[in-house]
């Protein structure tokens, strides 16, 4: 069949297909850049790097061994010479890759490319629920956890050391990657840099609707007072209302989306009533000091950081936005990468069974885990007092069709306002894991 092409590549063409490919599969991610870029500076950053980029060269590896089988498979010259190219142009890509990680870490990371590319070519699915017949499992000796700012209980795990002491005799390490908000997280276990991590309910409806690969393996409880909507002191907003017209700053697919969404329609204003802008909280936190924008929609500790340092006033917070509901409608949850929980139940239930350990700590002994706390975020001690005084029950809890029945309101919520490309079932099984009893 004779194939006409209506138009010829171009740059604008190439770049117009991106954007309608962020659009649908990525909406979180800026179409632009946001910042000057610049090599990674502290050590996280360069882990971080190393592992994004070394899974991006182990993913172009496999393309270009899959490429070079199916050459040596079928005799067809067409064919070759088009898979020819392929393997030029992956090839290319997977040898600039390696080059740029030894340049900005001084590691080089061939051997992690090697066992990516191993990864990559058994095609695994989202099912976190054994197959019939499952593969066999590689033995586990790096336990890959993410963390952000924020969520707690990771945070003092990281800094107790008390995963490491608990996996040590079965000669597994930890290491530790942190994230500004969910979304990232989550893309960073689509392309394993971690195994494991805690963030909104939010950032995995983003993620469900773009076919990223995850699982929730928990729900957590937090402080209904943790998130708000702040605005200046000397603000003239006094209510929602106010707010139809202004700038409002939040995390592009993080709760703080969802909390302004449902805020608006409490006073019968409609998402586009307002205009968004998208930072993260370490950058909105000097924007909002210096005024750049109307309104802050966020979570401890920055609520309390900008509560304590900044001449502020609360708008709203979560038990005004969602009342007696407000801890099933704004979830948190707990994930891991499909085949880590596929091959790895046990070890899944010892990180939970080690964060149930610390958030009876936490509850317990709120000012020294302020004071760790403090000196991990870097943030002042009286803030972070603030912080875990308020930090609520900090419970670990199974993935529930009742948690789950507050994220399909978010995820409808997003679609009908065409935030999201397409209608989602968060209760699907494939993302959601069921133990056979709780851990």
């Amino acid at each position: 069949m004779a194939v006409t092409l209506t138009r010829s590549w171009s740059v604008e063409f190439e770049k117009e297909n991106l954007e309608k490919l962020f659009s649908q599969h990525a909406p979180h991610v800026p179409l632009t850049r946001e910042h000057p870029s610049r090599p990674p500076i502290t050590e996280a950053e360069k882990d971080h790097f190393y592992q994004y980029w070394a899974a991006t060269g182990g993913h172009d590896l496999s393309i270009v061994q899959a490429a070079s089988k199916a050459i040596l498979l079928i005799p067809d010259p067409d064919l070759h010479l088009i898979l020819s190219r392929q393997i030029g142009d992956d090839g290319a890509h997977a040898i600039a890759f390696r080059e740029r990680v030894i340049a900005l870490t001084g590691r080089d990371p061939i051997d992690d490319i090697r066992k990516e590319a191993a990864i990559a070519s058994c095609a695994p699915t989202n099912s976190a629920n054994a197959p019939t017949e499952k593969p066999q499992a590689s033995k586990l000796t790096v336990l890959k956890m993410g963390h952000q700012k924020g969520m707690a209980l990771l945070n003092i795990l990281k800094a107790q050391g008390s995963l490491e002491k608990r996996l040590q005799p079965q000669g597994i390490s930890v290491t530790w990657n942190e994230f500004s908000s969910t979304a990232p997280l989550l893309e960073g276990m689509g392309v394993g840099a971690i195994v494991f991590g805690r963030g909104g309910g939010t950032g995995s409806v983003f993620a469900q609707a773009a076919d990223k690969p995850f699982v929730r393996v928990a729900a957590s409880t937090s402080s209904t007072r943790s998130s708000a909507i702040l605005v200046k002191e000397n603000s003239p907003l006094k209510t929602l209302a106010d707010l139809k017209g202004k700038k409002v700053a939040f995390a592009k697919g993080a709760s703080s989306q969802y909390m302004i969404v449902r805020a608006l329609e409490k006073v019968g204003l409609k998402y586009t009533d307002i205009q968004p802008v998208y930072l993260t909280p370490a950058e909105a936190l000097p924007a909002f000091e210096r005024g750049d924008f109307d309104a802050w929609v966020i979570w401890d500790p920055y609520t309390a950081e900008a509560e304590r340092k900044l001449r502020t006033r609360l708008l709203a917070d979560n038990t005004t936005v969602f009342g007696e509901k407000a801890a099933v409608e704004s979830p948190g949850f707990y994930y891991a990468a499909p085949d880590f929980v596929r091959d790895h139940p046990d070890i899944v239930k010892i990180i939970l069974q080690e964060l149930e350990k610390a958030g009876s700590w936490a509850k317990s002994n709120y000012k020294d885990s302020a004071k760790l706390l403090s000196k991990l975020y870097k943030v002042d001690l009286a803030t972070m007092e603030i912080v875990e005084e308020r930090g609520g029950d900090r419970k670990v809890l199974p993935v529930t069709d009742e948690v789950l029945s507050g994220l399909q309101n978010m995820a409808d919520s997003f679609y009908e306002l065409k935030v999201i490309p397409k209608k989602i079932d968060v209760k699907d099984k494939n993302y959601n894991w069921v133990p056979d009893q709780k851990w």
